[in-house]
């Protein structure tokens, strides 16, 4: 029985059989319900408009992928002492069902893709997200009544065989809209490109569409969100205002969101949305307590070393999905379409294990087609012209990607590191954030351990040019910020030569950022290569700042009050010199070279972008690196087009 909403497809994909000489069957794959259990329980989703169902193996059948070990692009483990893909065993929960009321065009595109995928220049369809087939089964579509049947596309769970799957959908283009392209009408596909300038994409060539199992930061930022916007009024509801907040992420702060792995029990934010103490467990700020006891196992990997091997994990199979699409035979226009990067953030792996599982898939083919030598020599110049402007944005936004990752990892492992600086800013929605104050302290690198004592010190905050910022107008006082840092030992087989314990405690009496409203405070851990003094001079130049920024890990937010407590500890560390190697051959691979060395890293990712260079144009240089026959960035004019569009917004 043929799924009614594929008909429409079932030519086309027929004459592709044909062309590539494809065994006769039907146009598309037909999966057997019988062999899952009935019916589909829904899932969430943090972004689109299809819905998804949990699907469950029964323990009698065997499709052929429950038990299999594969090995395939798209899943990295890296892991002491060197990174390596590795193979992945799936469960009876491998597939989620995608309904195709939504993705007709998705379904059609992953059967041709089948035919093409073993052919020479294809080799970037390894990516795709595995593909089963369509299965029409019953569906828990409402809470309350009976199973509807539904069409569904079952395609690969990333979620598989993780405890706590942490995912990042990245929406690739500079345009995710083209008018009469796949159904998007004129009005639409405007009314998209103003969704296009306000948000990253034009920016930077991407933007988070969503984020599973977010950190605590996030969950700061939501509750923020919450309580400062009165969605009733302005008729947008709160899931919304939480998208429109991910959309409006750089790639190195999304990154960076993505990494974090710490916890916040004790915060102001864990006190007021998550955990509500009673009155008897409250206790005065952590920092007023003196000391604070740290212990560190040496069998299992730290949370720094983690970061470490997931960013280098998402670096090496992103600069191979690179240099795949460079070798992709013609132009491609995937309007639309999506990255993901996933790993898995409750797993504390042990230190002579597999290593951390990493995943990167490309997705999303609503609006895509597979665009074939003999399709492409059929086109006008017009729709070829099309073809090579799209497929530049695409791969332009995969390279800027791959660049953020990049720069994320030479600014926060690359670099021995001298100083860590703690810089407080006030935390607006919408625009761009009040500084308070920030101050710097020496690293030292010291052998700590198990048990090892972090004392507190109350450091005051200065502003960027040295001078003690001061709150209050009759008698005002030093803003200080309770910080300890240690320096813990780490095992000899570890790639981290050296790891800090940085635990921010709180603060007292800041100053108003606003008239009517409390201050909301948020404290960036970022570990520096200059030494203090050094760090100091160079603060009031803007280029500096931004680079604190770029290199920062963040607490939660501290909303409604001049008292934050954030009783949080980062984790920062430095890669030991012969553990670069990795990086350096995904950068040559990324490239189409051999033998990159420090000094290519030092051009590409500088601490500070060099005088009349911003970090935007040092971006679009190495996508344009990466792929030199193509045009991957808006011209200055398509810009500024786009910035006129959303001024008035």
């Amino acid at each position: 029985q043929m799924p009614r909403r594929l008909r429409p497809w079932t030519h086309e994909v027929q004459q592709q059989q044909q062309q590539h000489k494809a065994a006769p069957g039907p146009p598309y794959t037909v999966v057997d319900p019988s062999i899952f259990v009935t019916p589909f329980q829904p899932l969430s989703r943090s972004g689109g408009t299809a819905a998804f169902y949990r699907t469950t193996l029964r323990e009698e059948e065997d499709d052929g992928t429950a038990t299999k070990t594969r090995r395939r692009r798209g899943i990295s483990i890296v892991g002491p002492p060197r990174g390596a893909s590795a193979d992945v065993v799936s469960t009876v929960d491998c597939w989620i069902g995608k309904d195709i009321a939504h993705a007709l065009g998705e379904v059609a595109f992953y059967e041709e893709a089948r035919l093409v995928r073993s052919l020479p220049g294809w080799e970037m369809l390894r990516w795709l997200l595995g593909y089963k087939g369509v299965c029409c089964a019953p569906c828990q579509v409402e809470e309350v009544g009976d199973p509807r049947e539904l069409e569904l596309m079952l395609l690969r769970n990333c979620r598989d065989g993780f405890k706590s799957c942490r995912l990042l959908d990245v929406k690739i283009g500079q345009v995710t809209a083209v008018r009469d392209w796949h159904g998007k009408s004129a009005f639409a596909a405007w009314r998209q490109s103003f969704v296009d300038a306000v948000t990253n994409s034009v920016r930077q060539g991407f933007r988070l569409e969503g984020l599973d199992n977010p950190p605590v930061t996030v969950r700061s930022m939501y509750a923020k969100l919450e309580e400062g916007i009165p969605s009733t009024v302005i008729g947008v509801k709160p899931k919304r205002l939480k998208r429109l907040y991910l959309q409006g992420l750089t790639g190195l702060q999304f990154v960076s969101h993505f990494l974090s792995l710490h916890d916040a029990p004790d915060s102001t934010f864990a006190r007021r949305s998550e955990r509500a103490p009673s009155a008897d467990t409250i206790r005065p700020p952590a920092f007023r307590a003196g000391t604070r006891t740290f212990s560190s196992s040496q069998d299992t990997l730290t949370n720094v070393e983690i970061q470490e091997l997931v960013l280098l994990g998402c670096i090496e199979e992103l600069a191979r999905l690179v240099a795949a699409l460079r070798s992709v035979p013609v132009p491609q226009q995937w309007i639309g379409s999506s990255v993901m990067l996933a790993f898995d953030a409750g797993a504390r792996p042990d230190r002579d294990g597999t290593g951390v599982p990493v995943r990167v898939h490309i997705f999303d083919w609503g609006r895509a087609e597979l665009n074939t030598p003999e399709r492409y020599a059929a086109m006008t110049e017009e729709d070829r012209a099309s073809r090579r402007k799209y497929w530049g944005y695409y791969c332009g936004g995969i390279a800027k990607l791959l660049y953020d990752c990049c720069h994320l990892y030479v600014i926060r492992f690359f670099h021995p590191k001298q100083s860590v600086a703690l810089t407080m800013y006030h935390k607006h929605t919408w625009k761009a954030d009040g500084f308070i104050g920030t101050c710097a302290l020496p690293l030292k690198e010291a052998a700590g351990g198990d048990g090892v004592t972090m004392g507190a010190a109350e450091t005051v905050l200065d502003t960027w040019f040295g001078k003690p910022v001061k709150s209050g107008i009759i008698s005002s006082k030093e803003i200080k910020l309770g910080v300890s840092v240690l320096g813990s030992a780490l095992p000899s087989e570890s790639r981290l030569r050296s790891r800090w314990l940085v635990h921010v405690h709180g603060a007292q009496g800041l100053p108003r950022r606003e008239t009517f409203a409390e201050t909301d405070s948020v404290v960036e851990v970022s570990g520096m290569s200059e030494g203090v003094q050094e760090l100091h001079d160079a603060l009031s130049d803007p280029g500096a700042r931004q680079a604190l920024r770029n290199a920062a890990h963040s607490t939660t937010v501290a909303t409604g009050t001049r008292d934050p407590e954030f009783d949080e500890t980062i984790e920062i560390g430095t890669l030991r010199e012969d553990c670069k190697a990795e990086f350096l051959l995904s950068l040559g691979v990324a490239v189409g070279r051999v033998g990159v060395g420090e000094d290519a890293v030092l051009e590409w990712f500088p601490h500070v972008a060099e005088q009349g260079c911003t970090r935007g144009e040092l971006q679009s240089r190495f996508a344009q690196t990466c792929f030199p026959e193509m045009t991957c960035s808006m011209t200055q004019e398509d810009k500024e087009a786009a910035q006129d569009i959303s001024e008035p917004l």
